[in-house]
């Protein structure tokens, strides 16, 4: 399956999940205000972080590595079995770490311990995360958009029911509550789904764990952790850091206009998690990795380009439809997030030349000092500029961040016989 027909699969899942996704920011918005989406993004952030701990963050490593031997049964149980067992121990550790150090998470996220009880869901919760995870991970690496983008639909439809219904009933408790419950949905239509395929089988999942395959998953490991753990920890001090020193409206403002980029990107980032990645994965030659790369920009900037225009001219339409009226400053905020948008996305085509060569310590590198370099910029646009000092900042890192890449891989990129050194 070629790029556009994944994009147009990716599209169809997308517009589900974006519509299911607005009305949830929508009834977010009308039952707990600007305040309580800023406590939901932090939620949202640590959310992110247990996820991908539950398993050390070894999907993109599962995606690689299946879409190399999937014609080799063999080394595939080896996968599914590593795979499985630091599934398992994982989630475990943190499940029980998240119940222990519930009050002192709901004091960091709240500020009271109100919301302790969530904690011990998201607890128990964490196994179903991590082996969904897992799953998702292999469906991908084979490539099967159709059966990844049915589970996903089916989650966000049943997701969306179960968290309207709970913020109408329990507002910011029942948000997060919902946040929890919907995951669960994905991995129960995704187990059902995938049950179908010749490799979903207890037998090839459970059993004797090859090391040289265990040792290869947890230097992704390394890589997802520390870009995810600490991506997502600034985030949580960043809107921390609005909420104490502007106030919680200002960084519910902030992370409305972080929730609209997520939005209409996702088309953009579900087509290269299920298509993209695979593909450079299991390209081995330079020049087909140059033309991957030039293919698919020439398709996504242009597309990216064109949506980003017509958003920002509708913005206020677009905060007024998300949102409510209480959210109207987040319309200025559109100019330098939008820009700072189509230089991540250029940026991310380049850069996952890291991730599916397994170039490790170039992309933690990169990944730390870009991270922190946001952090650091957004900090001090702030001071002059406000909370759109965040979005200056981001567009601001993200032109350097693509820079570095185009100079990382210039060689790959610009010369007539391509290298990948």
């Amino acid at each position: 399956m070629n790029l556009v027909k994944t994009t147009l699969l990716s599209g169809l899942n997308t517009a589900v999940r974006m519509a299911a996704g607005l009305l949830s920011v929508k009834a977010m918005a009308l039952f707990v205000g600007p305040a309580g989406v800023a406590y939901l993004g932090q939620f949202q952030s640590l959310l992110t972080i247990t996820n991908n701990c539950s398993n050390l963050g070894i999907g993109q490593g599962i995606i690689k590595y299946t879409a190399e031997h999937k014609d080799n049964p063999e080394n595939l149980k080896k996968l599914f079995k590593a795979s499985s067992l630091i599934s398992l121990i994982a989630s475990l550790i943190f499940g029980v770490l998240i119940a222990f150090y519930s009050a002192s998470l709901s004091i960091q996220l709240f500020g009271s311990t109100e919301h302790q009880n969530v904690f011990y869901v998201l607890a128990i919760a964490l196994v179903f995360y991590s082996f969904n995870q897992t799953l998702m991970a292999v469906v991908n690496g084979f490539k099967l958009i159709k059966q990844l983008v049915t589970a996903r639909i089916i989650s966000a439809i049943s997701g969306l029911f179960v968290t309207i219904g709970l913020i109408y009933f329990f507002g910011l408790s029942g948000a997060l509550y919902a946040l929890i419950i919907s995951q669960g949905f994905g991995f129960l239509s995704l187990a059902l789904i995938a049950k179908k395929q010749w490799w979903f089988n207890l037998k090839n999942f459970f059993g004797k764990v090859d090391s040289k395959t265990l040792k290869a998953l947890l230097e992704f490991s390394v890589i997802s952790l520390v870009s995810i753990i600490l991506l997502h920890c600034r985030q949580i001090y960043l809107r921390d850091y609005l909420i104490s020193n502007f106030s919680a409206e200002q960084a519910g403002y902030w992370q409305a206009m972080w929730k609209i980029s997520e939005v209409y990107l996702m088309v953009v980032t579900s087509a290269l998690s299920m298509y993209y990645l695979p593909k450079l994965s299991e390209t081995k030659s330079a020049k087909g990795v140059k033309q991957e790369i030039l293919k698919t920009l020439k398709l996504v900037i242009p597309a990216v380009l064109v949506s980003t225009i017509g958003i920002y001219i509708i913005r206020e339409i677009v905060v007024s439809t998300l949102f409510s009226e209480e959210f109207a400053e987040v319309a200025d905020l559109f100019f330098y997030q939008l820009i700072g948008d189509n230089l991540k996305i250029a940026a991310w085509l380049i850069s996952f030349v890291m991730i599916a060569k397994a170039m490790t310590k170039l992309f933690l590198i990169t990944e730390i000092i870009f991270i922190l370099l946001f952090g650091g910029l957004a900090i001090l646009l702030s001071k002059y500029y406000g909370i759109e000092g965040f979005t200056m900042a981001f567009a601001i890192t993200y032109s350097i961040y693509l820079l570095t890449n185009l100079i990382i891989f210039r060689n790959l990129l610009f010369t007539k016989n391509p290298t990948l050194k």
